[in-house]
């Protein structure tokens, strides 16, 4: 999804190599030919579909940024998703840190945009809603830091979004403007293996020890670098990704990658909302997607007063919980399903309660975080088995709701209570409605009491009434 759509003038020129051509200006400091022939590289014929160059403002600032970068190339758009796959495996035999890319599909290949660099030694994936992928780069080349280029032009090309282990990626792309905005943890049933056809090795925990301890979490970054047409002008002044961003963003389930990744989708979107505002532009009419309100109002009458109360949608509830129940679980916080409680970390059993729910408590960045036990059961459960009926998730929250007793004696005092300031209203009544007359202070009562008076003798008979 292209993020800065505008209307761009196009000439042709002829070529006796090429045929008819057309040439047209592209983001700045980036032009872009579309062709259509045949490149010979190494021993691949690779269809290229457009040719990308860049200027030297773009190749100084990228030397500037890293200092090993070897200059930028001629930079192709291929067609052929069998020979870009050929020589990402090719680069990923060479690299010891190969089992953390993921190999798509032939399928999967065919519906997204396609790059890799002249010498055929680095490429990059950029699917039609803007998500980066596939990054690869051949260490056998010796070019360090090739890929930068391939960002700077994904970047102006509209890139959204990316995820990636927490590994060295995270960092070095941060430095392009992608920011984290959710993560899940490693999930050991879908590490990447070479017979389930999605890495070209094995993944070793052994060889990523050093990121927690071999299960590396994987990480959502959203495009939040402004201008996309200059970003080679910002490469390196972004806040690097570290570990105190990633205890900041929004964790979820090890088996929610789709919601996490709607999320972060979601993200990009405010932040380009919020940009647009700042730049008084309007929001483009294909960018505009039909959701859930972020917000409603809530219109309360009571006591004739009208109140406004701002609320969460219920997307961002779950999420919100969601997020609050794995934090639990990493805690140590766990539901036993034969007494029905819930272990606390010291391994006994919680009973903080707030109106009979039982409650969990634990800090979490310095501050102190609340979730309801039926929440925390719900969510456990519902790990467990997805398919769990209502009726068994209801029967599991007994515990930590409040009780049937509970309640009617709850409701019996608030009766009594209510009861109590009619009769003490009724004596107040009896003693002023004459006198007019601040017994406290033994003086006569001012016109702002007066009007107060007045008014909380009319609310006294019109509760009567309803209770009556």
């Amino acid at each position: 999804m292209a993020t800065n759509s505008k209307i761009e003038w196009t000439h042709h020129t002829m070529g006796l190599g090429w045929g008819c051509r057309t040439v047209r200006e592209g983001y700045k400091g980036v032009n872009k030919r579309n062709v259509n022939y045949i490149k010979k590289i190494e021993n691949f014929s690779i269809n290229v579909i457009a040719e990308y160059t860049f200027d030297e403002k773009i190749n100084r600032c990228l030397i500037n940024s890293f200092s090993d970068f070897k200059g930028v190339q001629k930079v192709y758009e291929v067609a052929d998703s069998h020979l870009f796959l050929e020589l990402m495996l090719q680069s990923l035999k060479q690299s010891p840190w190969s089992a953390c890319v993921t190999l798509n599909t032939i399928e999967e290949l065919n519906s997204v945009r396609k790059f890799i660099t002249e010498d055929g030694s680095t490429g990059l994936t950029l699917s039609y809603d803007g998500a980066m992928g596939n990054g690869f780069s051949n260490p056998n080349n010796k070019r360090p830091f090739n890929l930068s280029q391939l960002l700077v032009l994904g970047v102006k090309e509209g890139a959204i979004m990316f995820d990636a282990f927490d590994t060295i990626l995270p960092s070095y792309y941060s430095m392009f403007g992608f920011k984290a905005v959710a993560r899940i943890p490693f999930n050991d049933d879908y590490k990447p293996l070479i017979k389930n056809g999605k890495s070209e090795k094995d993944w070793c925990f052994k060889q990523y020890k050093k990121f927690n301890n071999g299960r590396p979490d994987v990480i959502f970054f959203v495009y939040d670098g402004n201008d996309r047409n200059i970003i080679e002008d910002r490469i390196g002044v972004f806040k690097l990704f570290n570990i105190n961003q990633k205890n900041h963003i929004q964790l979820f389930g090890k088996d929610e990658y789709d919601l996490a990744k709607t999320v972060a989708l979601k993200t990009y979107l405010n932040i380009l909302k919020t940009e647009l505002a700042l730049n008084k532009l309007p929001i483009l009419e294909d960018l505009e997607i039909r959701q859930f309100p972020k917000n409603y109002t809530l219109i309360n009458n009571n006591n004739m007063k009208t109140t406004l109360k701002t609320a969460l949608s219920k997307e961002e509830r779950i999420a919100n919980n969601n997020t609050k129940c794995a934090l639990a679980l990493e805690k140590g916080y766990k539901y036993d399903q034969e007494t029905g409680k819930i272990i606390g970390q010291r391994n006994k059993a919680i009973n903080a309660q707030n109106n009979g729910y039982t409650i969990i408590s634990f800090v979490v960045g310095g501050k102190r975080t609340y979730l309801y036990g039926t929440t925390f059961i719900e969510y456990v459960l519902k790990r467990e088995n997805e398919s769990i009926s209502h009726e068994e998730i209801e029967l599991a929250k007994v515990y930590v709701k409040p009780s049937a007793s509970y309640l009617a004696q709850r409701k019996a005092l608030k009766e009594a209570q209510k009861q109590k300031a009619l009769v003490e209203s009724d004596i107040q009544d009896v003693i002023t409605d004459n006198t007019k007359f601040n017994l406290a202070e033994k003086r006569p009562l001012n016109k702002r009491e007066l009007r107060k008076l007045s008014k909380r003798q009319k609310n006294n008979r019109r509760q009567k009434r309803f209770v009556a």
